[in-house]
């Protein structure tokens, strides 16, 4: 390829602050949509709700994998190597790479859940050497649930695919809009499942009996909402040609991303391995609810983690990996730099106040219906810990994309082994000896973020070339206005009234909140805020 051709598929990934922006804001709506699904759930199934516990312990397989595939490995292993691809030998030869690993993804996603359902179907039902219940006191609607659900990973597997391609080819739309459509399924079948069983709670086993019905129809239904998560940028793909057959399939190619997939996704994203590990906790260790507040409570933390360091890696990714494709270690350096400025900027505030406003958050959120202010408490709780993991998480997530693009795969690994062994030990001696409850399995996935960040941070300072002021110099603003960020959310609800908080109090101390923020670092001179500033001028006709 001639110098000419690298530069342009270089300079298709400009107006990075633009098109993150256009990722958050297509994330902020997926995630509203989202929140309002699962409120409807909430107030349908309560926060003591064995069946609901029994659903979102097996939904978390299929959700794993989307987790695994979406955000860790083949989204980040094809950005490499399609971006590898097209600037040494081609848009064609890119195009057939893509074909082949959407056709052996497919396949091995296929195989994947017929050999999973055997496994959940023939496991024991308790763990090894701990005799600990992992499905709950009652694992028969568990493998049920599971056996119905997972087919939802061959579509998650070839939606991360088709996403991992468009973000290449700088086409973003389509993938950050498609998990917003999925929501907007999935709350029409909550609908639906309502209108079929009744809106009524009833007594006793009868109750019970109710909720384990409308699970039963959920999963089968959740299908369709997957399939929403595939189609929904298959036009995008088309339009970019990705499906053309323009060149043979490299398959010898093919099956060497696909292995490399294996390590990327472990290292890119053990904080959901990690999530999985502990909603298996949380079943076979908690009382009733601790599994569904559990899975809520990870929904809340996600928002401002997608909304920061998702949006963020996806819109500079592609960058990083064609400047480490052309060996421009410096600007490698300055973008990894910037991002990771730029993750901590926005992600700090967002620590701060989850922890001051965290029972707050889920009075608004789902304390209606059959949710009650127990509920409140122990979500509460956990989502103060829980709110810890978003700096490390974020932070993480992008040092370990920087190693892939640098071609460093074996420490990522380490770091992920270390960060998995963290929270498999911590979580039970959380719970067990120091009596946390569902706060427990949030404080271990913390503790497990933050040991994989500092692994990562200081494998790097080998790695990439030293770039302008230390970077202890650029964290204390963020630090201290998140702080003054916190108390003026907080002040809110102190002066509103007494009761449940109500969504408008929630909005409410979210602006006001903002607002201290965006001041403050305006008034202080904030380099990421001039930066952003400076960004959107220089876009002006």
């Amino acid at each position: 390829m001639s110098h000419a051709e690298s530069d342009h598929l270089v300079a298709r990934h400009t107006g990075l602050v633009a098109r993150a922006a256009w990722i958050s804001g297509l994330t902020l709506a997926s995630r509203l949509v989202g929140y309002a699904r699962e409120t409807l759930v909430a107030g349908l199934f309560g926060d003591k709700s064995a069946a609901l516990d029994a659903f979102v312990t097996a939904w978390r397989i299929p959700n794993l994998f989307r987790g695994l595939m979406g955000e860790g490995a083949i989204a980040t292993a094809m950005q490499t190597e399609l971006t590898r691809s097209e600037h040494e030998r081609g848009v064609a030869s890119s195009n057939a790479l893509f074909r082949g690993l959407f056709l052996l993804v497919g396949a091995a996603s296929a195989v994947l859940v017929g050999v999973l359902v055997l496994c959940v179907l023939s496991m024991p039902d308790r763990m090894p050497v701990t005799d600990w219940p992992w499905l709950g006191s009652d694992p028969g609607p568990v493998r049920e649930l599971v056996a119905r659900m997972l087919p939802f990973v061959v579509f998650a597997c070839l939606a991360a695919v088709a996403g991992g391609a468009l973000q290449v080819r700088a086409r973003f739309v389509a993938w950050a809009a498609a998990p917003a459509l999925m929501n907007l399924a999935w709350i029409a079948a909550l609908l639906w499942t309502a209108s079929r069983h009744g809106w009524t709670a009833l007594v006793g086993a009868a109750e019970l009996e109710r909720q384990l019905a409308m699970a039963r129809d959920l999963a089968w239904l959740v299908l369709g909402a997957g399939s929403v998560l595939l189609f929904a940028q298959l036009p995008s793909v088309a339009s970019e040609g990705l499906l053309r057959r323009t060149a043979p399939i490299p398959w010898k190619e093919v099956r060497g991303v696909f292995a490399r997939s294996v390590p990327i996704a472990i290292g890119v994203a053990v904080f959901q391995v990690n999530i999985f590990v502990a909603g298996l906790y949380a079943e076979a260790l908690l009382a009733d609810g601790g599994p569904s507040i559990f899975w809520w409570v990870t929904r809340l933390q996600q928002l401002p983690l997608s909304l920061v360091s998702v949006a963020a890696a996806s819109a500079v990714f592609p960058l990083l990996a064609a400047h480490a494709s052309r060996g421009e270690l410096v600007a490698c350096a300055k973008l990894h730099k910037d991002t990771h400025h730029a993750i901590l900027f926005l992600a700090l505030p967002a620590t701060a106040s989850l922890v001051a406003i965290a029972p707050e958050i889920m009075s608004a959120c789902f304390e209606r219906g059959a949710f009650g202010s127990e509920g409140v408490q122990r979500g509460g709780d956990a989502l103060r810990w829980l709110a810890l993991a978003i700096v490390p998480v974020g932070a993480a997530s992008w040092c370990a994309r920087a190693h892939y693009a640098l071609g460093e795969t074996r420490t990522p690994l380490l770091a992920a082994f270390a960060s998995a062994g963290v929270n498999l030990v911590a979580a039970p001696v959380f719970i067990l000896q120091l009596g946390m409850d569902v706060a427990g399995l949030c404080a271990a996935s913390a503790l497990a973020a933050a040991v994989q960040m500092v692994i990562l941070g200081l494998s790097l300072r080998r790695l990439l070339p030293r770039t302008g002021e230390p970077r202890w110099r650029r964290l204390l603003l963020p630090i201290v206005l998140g702080l003054v960020t916190a108390f003026v959310a907080r002040a809110v609800f102190i002066t509103a009234s007494s009761g449940p908080t109500t969504v408008l109090h929630l909005i409410v101390a979210i602006i006001c909140g903002t607002a201290t923020y965006i001041l403050g670092s305006a008034l202080a001179g904030s380099p990421e805020l001039v930066g952003l500033r400076a960004r959107f001028a220089r876009r002006r006709p």
